[in-house]
């Protein structure tokens, strides 16, 4: 009789069960565990390379920033800008910091006077510690829109050239600003600089006061005129300035205008 090796019985059931001895043990939430601890793992690098980071310490900064006032109305203008403020900061050394964003923010805010507390934004892993002041002062006024003829004035001109200057493109122009401001204006001119010949340009209109200095901030419409000068070639007359009609009285800083 031949003999054949047989696997034992106990071998037989050892290796049959197992698998099913350790599927009753496994928790039935592995997959939730399994996922926490990945969670676990990655936060742990996270914060590991955060302190890696900051393994240099605080420093604090002062810097100045600019106040931005944001929310005035449409009708309202502000006459009375804020100073800058200054905002001492809490950040990692050697941090390079850009432009500090500070704001006035004057919403639902009538004409008048008012003090608005500023918010800053704080930079990127950094923190505010102050701001000085904390308020500012905003002042709005109402705007005033009022329509005025465009004057025109040539600087340049050489002595004894008479010139002729054709009425600006468009004749007149329209100012909107506070009253503050407008009650100031007293010419509005289209400026250009005399060359030989006849020639056109198109310059910018500017508002300016009884003493020939510029009235700023207010919104002129259109901003531009388109100014014609054609160079007479008869008999000179004194100064340059032409006939009744074709010049008028000289601009801030110009000789000869309309």
């Amino acid at each position: 009789m031949k003999w054949r090796w047989r696997r034992p019985d106990w071998l037989k059931i050892k290796s049959l069960t197992l698998p099913k001895r350790i599927a009753m043990k496994m928790p039935p939430d592995l997959s939730l565990r399994l996922l926490a601890l990945l969670l676990a793992i990655a936060l742990w690098f996270v914060a590991t390379g955060e302190r890696s980071n900051l393994e240099g310490g605080f420093e604090e900064r002062v810097v100045k920033a600019a106040v931005n006032v944001v929310g005035v109305d449409g009708d309202l203008a502000v006459t009375a800008k804020p100073e800058p403020v200054e905002v001492r900061l809490r950040l990692p050394k050697g941090t390079v910091l850009g432009e500090v964003e500070a704001k006035a923010d004057m919403t639902g805010r009538r004409q008048g006077e008012h003090s608005v507390p500023v918010t800053v934004v704080p930079p990127l892993r950094g923190s505010i510690l102050a701001v000085e002041p904390p308020t500012v002062t905003v002042k709005l006024e109402k705007n005033v829109s009022l329509k005025y003829a465009v004057e025109t004035a040539v600087i340049g001109i050489p002595a004894g050239v008479p010139i002729l200057v054709q009425d600006p493109e468009p004749a007149t122009a329209t100012l909107i600003g506070p009253e503050s401001k407008m009650v100031k204006v007293a010419r509005v001119m289209a400026t250009v600089i005399y060359r030989p010949g006849n020639f056109t340009n198109t310059v910018e209109i500017r508002a300016f006061d009884a003493s020939g200095r510029e009235v700023t901030d207010l919104v002129v419409s259109p901003d531009k005129a388109r100014v014609t000068v054609r160079t007479l070639t008869g008999s000179p007359s004194p100064g340059g300035m032409g006939s009744a009609g074709s010049m008028g009285s000289a601009g801030p800083g110009g000789t000869g205008g309309t």
